[in-house]
């Protein structure tokens, strides 16, 4: 993954608030990154100036921001990699705070000391986030957006993707994800390759996911097939 800027918390929040649009359309500017930090536009303004550094929650969420816009932020990339998996995690909200908070028992601020890296753990500690990672990688599909973005676009790509919010950016990534498979199923799906290449291909899939797949593709064809797909998912406890 190429980055765009790298330095502290202070400095990539600055950067970016710099390549923000001034006067008039300075809160529409801003109105991104207030809605992620879901915090007041003042708050977004004193982070972006300097005038006030994030705290807590909010300086993880603000570090997971800068990375989904291409900062290398130090303090994110100096945690090794169980953490840095944990905070991405909680910040695009695939394993929450509250979780974290029931496998470690710290109080809230000496929960945020370690998820910044600030104190270390004991093996066991960590031992038991390694086990939520396992079991968070084994039921959910999510991973940073980065990832799907990578994937789907070429160098080509950016000059059009380039100011799009992460919203439209995964439509565009999803789009592109799907117009390059539709050929490859197609010849897969051909004379040109036997039952047993295709029972092959879905034995190499945890889980059934070409089945999965085929269920996700026919929610997206319709709000009622989303709803019949939605009733069919195990209810989340």
């Amino acid at each position: 993954m190429e980055f765009i800027y790298e330095g502290d918390t202070a400095e990539c929040l600055a950067h970016y608030g710099n390549t923000l649009p001034r006067g008039r359309k300075a809160a529409q500017g801003r109105s991104e990154f207030a809605t992620f930090m879901d915090s007041p536009d003042q708050a977004a303004y004193r982070w972006l100036t300097g005038k006030v550094r994030p705290r807590g929650e909010n300086l993880l969420r603000a570090r997971y921001f800068l990375f989904t816009k291409k900062y290398r932020v130090s303090e994110l990339f100096d945690l090794d990699a169980t953490l840095f998996e944990i905070n991405c995690l909680m910040e695009n909200g695939t394993i929450s705070f509250n979780e974290i908070y029931d496998i470690l028992r710290y109080d809230k601020q000496g929960l945020f000391r370690v998820l910044r890296g600030d104190v270390g753990m004991s093996r066991v500690e960590r031992e038991k986030l390694i086990e939520l990672l396992e079991k968070t990688r084994g039921k959910s599909r999510e991973f940073a957006p980065n990832d799907f973005y990578e994937s789907a676009f070429s160098e080509e790509d950016s000059i059009h993707i380039e100011g799009l919010n992460e919203r439209d950016l995964t439509i565009v990534a999803l789009q592109k994800l799907i117009e390059s498979s539709i050929p490859l199923a197609e010849l897969v799906l051909s004379d040109n390759f036997s039952d047993e290449d295709r029972r092959r291909l879905r034995s190499t899939m945890e889980n059934d996911e070409v089945f999965h797949l085929a269920n996700l593709l026919n929610g997206l064809c319709s709000k009622k097939a989303r709803e019949i797909f939605l009733l069919k998912q195990p209810s989340k406890k």
